[in-house]
């Protein structure tokens, strides 16, 4: 019985040690990999990070204290979340398209919910059993306590070293990386988000977007399929075509059921597309330019009850089969309206090693349909949170200071965002960026901003900055969110002109692309730090490895993780766990 309860506590170590280096392998290999496509700075703090955080589980592996218990139970707390949000959450959930993973990832979680229990039932149980017994109790403590010294002086070193790159977090502008941003020669299209309710702009403000012949892009516009709905809608834009027949205008698809558009709902997006083109086409509403695909993860609320949101290799093939025929349809029959698909950089990860595992697990396609007229991913660095209704300064607060990553985390992504565009297509003709949120936090008007602990203005510049760094690379056109006011859980999205002035355009254009807008400028590196434990762009490039154990080589490295780990552990095991 006492030799049973002796290999029953070698479980929670072997299941930690074997969880700590799967993750932090993959993490690092990730890294080295890529390391053309992400900034060292953001490589080398996420190998420190995950070195550190390795050496602290080894360490409390090797012995058996009070405290090692301790980080042992949040360790296995820690990847229980961590598995549940890579392969059970049911918006990744991804059975369906990599079984093998699937399965190595419960037993991994199902390992770590047992290490968790056997944890405390270690820290629980001899106590109890030796409560009127002193002896036993002063014997259990010894027990634990009794640790080998020279082995625990080595692993304390080795964990403070590693966690230097956490202390590299904690001191500001202890990075001083410059970067020199060169914005190119060439004038820019603006367009900008709106809602077809919120367009309701005053003479200034409509004469104002016409005269700079800028695209709205328009979600939440009338039902086409309705008739009603239908005669509203082409009498606004009508009375739009005569008003400001400089405006262009796209019009966002919705993705029902869901709300965006993603591989579940590709036939309902095609089929009212072409209703709607048919509709521009026959009351020539020759604003419309084009459409837009908001190409999201779909809301579960806005799903039936028991609809199987869970990615599907099949229905996501037949989703490009579907949408690459529409796209060609279009070619033929309405070759003036373009369609634009709005994504976000991650999903530039896929080019790089040309599958498609992160545009499966997700359910949205951007780069795997090569049709599209505009590929616009989402760089919203300005987000909303902090104080209500516009957010705090990034100055303020440990969230304020390591979420928003400053002008080099637009600079990051954009780099990441064209090398895959290079790649796939061998020009930026087709690029766009969406920039925002507008007058939230780093883009706040009246919020006070800071590049390298220097105060650099407010939000209006750090706006300017951000599109310049676009100008940078070369992007032909930057869509701005949002147009108009919109209000959401308290916070203020700020619609440009009542954010920044009535003259908002007229100033933001000369900023961009005036006589003074290919004037170099420095950013400095600001690190983004994620919520898996790693900087940058690195996490992209961790989901796309991460989904490659789903093969016999996988089964082999995890196999050999856990064996590996129990010989370890039984190697330098201190004698009290003997």
């Amino acid at each position: 019985m006492k030799m049973k309860m002796k290999k029953l506590k070698l479980v929670p170590k072997i299941f930690i040690i074997t969880t700590t280096i799967l993750f932090a392998s993959i993490y690092i290999a990730s890294s080295i990999i890529n390391r053309k496509r992400i900034l060292w700075p953001d490589i080398l703090l996420t190998i420190l990070m995950w070195s550190a955080i390795s050496a602290l589980f080894f360490y409390s592996c090797i012995n058996s204290d009070l405290g090692c218990l301790i980080i042992r139970l949040i360790g296995n707390a820690s990847w229980v979340g961590l598995i549940y949000y890579l392969a059970l959450y049911d918006q990744f959930n991804f059975l369906n398209i990599f079984p093998v993973a699937y399965i190595l990832l419960l037993i991994l979680l199902l390992g770590n919910i047992l290490s968790f229990i056997l944890t405390i039932s270690v820290l629980i149980i001899p106590f109890v059993q030796n409560e009127r017994n002193l002896d036993g109790k002063r014997a259990h403590r010894r027990e634990l306590i009794n640790i080998n010294a020279r082995k625990s002086k080595i692993a304390l070193i080795i964990v403070f070293v590693l966690l230097i790159p956490f202390t590299i977090l904690l001191i500001p502008n202890l990075w001083s990386i410059p970067i020199t941003i060169i914005p190119k020669d060439y004038k820019a299209d603006l367009a900008f988000w709106s809602g077809f309710d919120k367009f309701q702009p005053n003479e200034t403000i409509g004469n104002n977007l016409n005269e700079h012949s800028v695209t709205i892009v328009m979600c939440n516009f009338p039902d086409c399929y309705n008739i009603t709905e239908l005669a509203e809608f082409v009498s606004v834009m009508t009375k739009w075509n005569t008003t400001y027949n400089n405006i262009s205008f796209y019009l966002s698809i919705p993705g029902l059921p869901g709300g965006y558009v993603w591989d579940g709902v590709a036939e309902n997006v095609v089929d009212y597309s072409k209703h709607i083109i048919s509709k521009i086409q026959h009351y020539n509403l020759t604003n419309i330019k084009g459409l837009a695909f908001d190409l999201e993860l779909p809301f579960p609320d806005f799903l039936p009850e028991n609809y199987d949101l869970t990615p599907n290799r099949t229905r996501h093939d037949e989703a490009i089969k579907i949408f690459e025929d529409f796209l060609n349809w279009k070619e033929i029959n309405a070759p003036d309206i373009n369609i634009s698909a709005i994504n976000y950089i991650d999903s530039a990860v896929d080019v790089f090693d040309n599958d498609l595992d992160l545009h499966y697990i997700r359910k949205y396609h951007f780069f795997d349909v090569a049709g599209w007229d505009e590929y616009a991913p989402m760089v919203y660095r300005c987000a909303c949170w902090g104080t209500r209704p516009y957010g705090d300064s990034p100055k303020q607060g440990i969230i304020a200071k390591y979420i928003d990553g400053g002008h080099y985390w637009v600079y990051s992504q954009l780099k990441l965002f064209t090398d895959a565009h290079d790649l796939k297509f061998g020009t930026r003709e087709k690029m766009d960026i969406y920039l925002g949120i507008t007058n939230c936090t780093c883009y706040g008007a009246d919020v006070r901003q800071y590049e390298s602990g220097e105060f650099t203005g407010y939000g209006y510049d750090n706006l300017v900055r951000d599109t310049l760094i676009a100008k940078h690379f070369r992007i032909p056109k930057i869509t701005i969110f949002l147009l108009n006011t919109s209000l959401e859980r308290g916070y203020s999205m700020g619609g440009v002109f009542e954010s920044y002035g009535n003259s908002f355009l007229d100033d933001f254009n000369e900023s961009i692309n005036g006589k003074d807008s290919t004037n170099p400028f420095t950013i400095w590196y600001k690190p983004r730090l994620n919520l898996l434990f790693s900087v940058g762009a690195v996490e992209y490039f961790f989901y796309d490895l991460f989904a490659d154990i789903d093969s016999l080589f996988g089964v082999l490295y995890v196999a050999i993780l856990i064996i590996g780990s129990y010989a370890v552990i039984k190697i330098i095991s201190s004698p009290a766990d003997k």
